[in-house]
């Protein structure tokens, strides 16, 4: 009797032991836990079974993958491109509608052929149309993917190139283009800031022109290519030209400087070397 009374004790200590050495109360939870255990090392086993046949190329194309963020953004540009080719074409389609409207109503006195003499017309009209909106469309995209490649990986020496260069174009009155909410912005030396939209015409085609020139000379390292410009000042006054002209003898220092003209009253900002005469 006293044997098995010490048996007991010794099992019993030894359970004690061990619900203490895995940190639960009661049998109950040390079953759960043990289970839990199993269950771990099942998923290990397989883990360790996996990683085995995972290859290099296997881990490459993991890598690839983007994030969920990542996506839900791209989801979202591509609705918003969706939302806007609807609009695009249901313009369309309403033009369409009044041209086959107007081939139909032929009741007021013209006849068949003059109707569809005007019909072919608006039609190659609209084809051009059609064709000039895909240009415009094919341009805007591959403008916004540069514009996200330079906004990931140059978007900050353009914009300090772009800060310089819209500082010689306003004479010094505004000290710093940036983005802001996204946006493009700038900020006048008095602290004021302005959207390209609350500035004047001829401010915000400053603007314009000093992006462009600090594309292209952060392009220019890359793609060694000559500036082309194609009487494109004409509109401007004679103290906003002056700007570009000043402008313009800095920017040939790195680039070449092709520049078309037949105004003869601009050819006083090059030398007669400079100029050259086209037949």
């Amino acid at each position: 009797m006293l044997f098995w009374s010490g048996k007991k004790n010794s099992i019993a200590l030894d359970k004690s032991e061990l619900l203490k050495a895995a940190n639960v109360k009661n049998e109950e939870f040390f079953r759960q836990k043990g289970l839990q255990v199993e269950q771990q090392w099942k998923w290990q086993e397989r883990a360790v079974l996996l990683r085995a046949q995972i290859t290099d190329s296997h881990l490459e194309s993991f890598a690839g993958i983007q994030q969920e963020s990542e996506i839900s953004a791209q989801v979202l540009e591509r609705k918003d491109r969706l939302r806007v080719l609807d609009t695009d074409l249901d313009r369309y389609r309403k033009v369409i509608a009044e041209k086959e409207l107007a081939r139909e109503t032929l009741e007021d006195g013209q006849s068949f052929s003059d109707r569809m003499q005007h019909f072919y017309s608006e039609q190659e009209s609209f084809q051009e149309l059609a064709k000039e909106w895909m240009r415009v469309k094919l341009a805007k995209e591959m403008v916004g993917q540069i514009m996200r490649k330079l906004q990931e990986e140059k978007l900050p020496k353009v914009l300090t190139r772009a800060t310089h260069f819209f500082d010689v174009l306003s004479v010094g009155n505004y000290k710093l283009v940036r983005f802001s909410e996204n946006r493009l912005q700038v900020e006048r030396y008095d602290g004021m800031r302005f959207f390209p939209e609350e500035l004047s015409q001829a401010t915000k085609e400053q603007l314009y022109l000093a992006i462009r020139f600090a594309v292209i000379q952060m392009l220019h390292a890359e793609l060694r290519l000559p500036i082309i410009i194609d009487d494109s000042f004409v509109n401007f006054d004679e103290e906003r030209l002056e700007e570009i002209m000043v402008l313009l003898q800095e920017i040939r220092r790195e680039n070449q400087v092709i520049f078309f003209t037949c105004h003869k009253q601009l050819s006083k900002y090059f030398s007669k070397e400079e100029q050259h005469m086209l037949y």
